[in-house]
């Protein structure tokens, strides 16, 4: 125990950093950590979404529970998850003999985008610890639950679909196993596929739902960046003492036999800089991608560590304790510098917040339980912990509405019953759904008097444009 103390230590100060984050948060980092909240809290009533393809099936499976609790809750799952890939990386740091193994821990959690994003409700570290642990476990010798953790990949996330590939590599040229071994592996890596097929018939009805909503095709869709774009942002993620310490490593891969490690960072680095480059899978190019390798990156730079200090001990003593202070002190200096340049985000309630919540408590005086209340920006649920799912229909025909993995809101809306409520919001129904106020009028919708004084034009831009219709006409008496 006294061996893993430094190591606990660390993890501990983590979970109660992200816990002071978690608690001092007023908003959200990002809108979609608010729909995964809403996808998981809500998948026991409509089913379609454990299959979905952007709620990710194990991920949405996962956080059923702490979705049903409270948003914290779900955010502080993400906190455990990643903790526990931190501590996973400090024992292959330890199994692989580095020096000084509970370095891991410190140099993974410390890597800015992980505290940033380990307050989130994200699927970026699930398949973090996914990746470090099915890389423990294949160099632990225990071959058949690595592959049945990497079998898990995909439902994770997209990525997985190019990992289970290159883990069936690693399993054909394992030449210390039996080709009856291997076929076994192989068969091991087909598991979590095959369970997407089962949670797709589950959910839908039909086995291969998922198949056509996977965004195969999709290209450009958030624009296309610089090949080199992830190269550049690399400070802002993981901070240079970080970075320079990962490089450090490379020298002593063969010593510590960090060969799949690396390989690791390389694939899902490089990998992630080519769909960027041609803006394949709609990839948008977020820092928050690459967060998968950032267990692997911080055994890397664990090693870098323990190899400089290797090599200092190696001098005279009082050069060493001059040398040893001076880098340190420049470490610090330098992550201080990077904390500063890029801050770790203490969201604030969002701009528009206010207003959704004057229109939440104007429809709690009228909803009744036949009415249909829709939204299209979804954080205005997380203020009155509503199912934006709620239109009075069943799962089957809640996705005859479902295209791509999407709702197609114009005929989901045009199909509502009288006494449906819509909250335009002119910034996302028309921008990104290409639906407009004139469509909705169109479809029988007229404008309802929250009360209290309009907003300026100017605050109406700043709360993104909602106008509260009511549906009083039914489409097919529509002139």
């Amino acid at each position: 125990m006294r061996k893993h103390l430094p190591a606990v230590l660390a993890t501990s100060l983590f979970l109660a950093l992200g816990i002071y984050l978690i608690a001092i948060s007023r908003g959200f980092v990002e809108m979609d950590e608010v729909t995964h909240y809403l996808q998981a809290r809500y998948a026991p009533r409509r089913p379609f979404l454990y299959a979905s393809v952007w709620a990710r099936p194990l991920f949405t499976i996962l956080y059923t529970l702490p979705a049903q609790i409270s948003f914290s809750a779900a955010r502080c799952f993400t906190l455990l998850i990643a903790a526990l890939a931190a501590w996973i990386a400090y024992r292959l740091a330890c199994a692989k003999g580095i020096g000084y193994a509970f370095t891991a821990v410190i140099l993974t959690v410390s890597q800015l985008r992980y505290i940033q994003q380990c307050q989130t409700v994200m699927t970026e570290h699930l398949l973090a610890l996914l990746l470090i642990g099915a890389l423990y476990f294949w160099e632990t010798e225990r071959r058949a639950l690595s592959c049945a953790v990497m079998s898990l990949t995909p439902l994770a996330r997209p990525e997985g679909v190019f990992l289970g590939p290159l883990w069936f590599v690693l399993v054909l040229l394992d030449r210390t196993s039996s080709i009856a071994t291997r076929a076994r592996r192989t068969a091991i890596l087909l598991m979590g596929p095959l369970l997407w097929f089962v949670i797709s018939w589950a959910g839908t009805g039909s086995p291969t739902w998922f198949v056509p909503n996977f965004p195969w095709s999709e290209q450009a869709r958030w624009g296309i960046g610089d090949f080199f774009d992830y190269t550049l942002r690399l400070p802002k993620f993981a901070s240079w003492p970080i970075l320079i310490l990962g490089l450090a490593g490379i020298a002593v891969i063969r010593r510590y036999h960090l060969q799949k490690v690396y390989l690791m960072v390389g694939f899902l680095f490089l990998g992630h800089s080519v769909l960027r480059s041609g803006g394949f899978f709609g990839s948008a190019g977020y820092l928050r991608y690459l967060i998968p390798i950032s267990p692997l990156l911080g055994i890397g730079a664990s090693a870098g560590l323990a190899a400089i200090l290797s090599t200092a001990s190696r001098l005279h003593v009082p050069v060493r304790r001059a040398v040893l202070a001076t880098l340190f002190a420049a470490g610090i200096f330098t992550y201080a510098i990077s904390l500063r340049l890029y801050p770790i985000p203490f969201p604030p309630e969002r701009a528009e917040a206010h207003e959704l919540r004057r229109i939440g408590e104007f429809l709690a005086t009228r909803i009744t339980s036949s009415t249909v209340v829709y939204c299209a920006d979804l954080h205005f649920y997380l203020i009155t912990d509503r199912d934006p799912w709620n239109f009075g229909l069943s799962n089957t025909e809640l996705l005859a509405y479902v295209q791509h993995d999407q709702l197609v809101l114009r005929e989901l809306l045009a199909g509502l019953p009288v006494g449906s409520y819509v909250i335009y919001d002119d910034t996302w129904m028309r921008g990104f759904m290409g639906v407009t106020e004139e469509d909705l009028r169109r479809s029988g919708y007229t404008s309802v008097p929250t009360g209290g004084q309009e907003p300026a034009p100017t605050e109406r831009a700043a709360m993104g444009m909602f106008t509260l219709l009511v549906k009083t006409i039914a489409e097919k008496n529509v002139p």
